[in-house]
């Protein structure tokens, strides 16, 4: 065995001392940098209508956690169990995101799409074949997104029916449309999977089914429930973005409309429902207008709707807020 020295070993103690310290500094740089690049969001649960607060923790375009806001008035902190459990699924599932899946008339096969692709056969359809019946949940669109459907669906002739809590929406009935029959139509819009019907639809020839897909779990389920509800239908199925992919205002059943800022982007192929309802009105070759959740906010504050003013009223943003500061109260009720 080589004889060391004692310069040698001091030599190589050194280095290795060195190694150490050039070590822990690079991870206290690394640690620092994390906590620099971490940003805290105020949320709200989309999974009711009570409105409650969470805070996300995002950093590089990633939720990595959330809790209960604590100073919120609608929660104080608490989240219910469902909420927890949903929320915990979405996170599970950030990295994965479902295609735009198409399924033919009669089959059980289904084909991923390209939104490139699918649209404009949608709009092609809605062109030629409308009009149409139209289900949606409140809860999927935010005020200014409902607010931009309502005029949309006016401008289709479309019937249709609204789960969720109420707005000020319902100009778009036709009032000659027997409510009561509309699954009767050949073509069917739906926003939400669970408004899908129990009982088979054997008349409705097409489908466009729009909804957040949460894992892949829900996703297998839900395209076995299209295919009993309706058996016949030519299916698309659209994955939308979820709430904190968008930016916008919510309205609780407590009567207070809340902004949410944008926290991460959409899933690989997610879109926002304020993207479609953009796209179908131009590619519909209707009069223009702005379609910014922003400017959409102004126009509906200018309107006579129990929103009037909320926008000039002050949607608050802050944190550490009390009471029904937290948001524009609604007078109407």
């Amino acid at each position: 065995m080589k004889k060391v020295s004692r310069r040698d070993f001091l030599r190589s103690l050194g280095g290795i001392l060195s190694g150490i310290l050039w070590a822990e500094e690079e991870g206290e740089a690394q640690e620092k940098e994390e906590l620099t690049e971490k940003k805290e969001y105020p949320a709200l649960c989309p999974f009711c209508t009570k409105g409650c607060g969470l805070i996300f923790t995002v950093r590089k375009e990633r939720i990595l956690g959330f809790e209960g806001d604590p100073d919120h008035p609608a929660n104080a902190g608490r989240v219910c169990d469902e909420g927890l459990e949903r929320l915990r699924s979405y996170l599970e599932a950030q990295n994965w995101s479902s295609p735009l899946l198409y399924c033919q008339s009669g089959t059980e096969k289904w084909e991923v799409r390209e939104w490139t692709q699918a649209w404009p056969e949608i709009v092609s359809w809605l062109k030629e074949r409308g009009p149409v019946a139209f289900f949606w949940r409140q809860e999927l669109f935010s005020n200014e997104e409902s607010f931009l459907l309502a005029q949309v669906l006016n401008k289709l002739g479309a019937a249709g029916r609204r789960e969720g809590f109420n707005l000020s929406w319902d100009g778009w009935f036709p009032p000659s449309i027997d409510k009561t029959s509309i699954f009767k139509r050949k073509g069917v819009l739906i926003w939400g999977g669970d408004l899908l019907p129990d009982e088979p639809e054997e008349e409705v020839e097409w489908l466009v089914l729009g909804d957040w897909l949460l894992s892949e779990l829900y996703l297998e389920t839900l395209r076995g429930k299209v295919r009993r509800s309706f058996p016949r239908a030519e299916v698309y199925l659209l994955p939308l973005a979820s709430p904190w992919s968008r930016e916008g205002s919510w309205i609780s059943s407590g009567r207070w409309v809340q902004w949410v800022e944008k926290a991460v982007p959409p899933r690989e192929n997610e879109r926002a429902p304020l993207w479609l309802w953009e796209r179908l009105w131009r590619e519909m070759g209707w009069e223009e207008r702005e379609f910014s959740a922003q400017a959409l906010a102004q126009e509906i504050s200018r309107t006579d709707t129990p929103l009037k003013g909320y926008w000039e009223g002050g949607l608050l943003r802050r944190r550490r807020l009390k009471g029904e500061e937290w948001g524009f109260p609604l007078l109407a009720k």
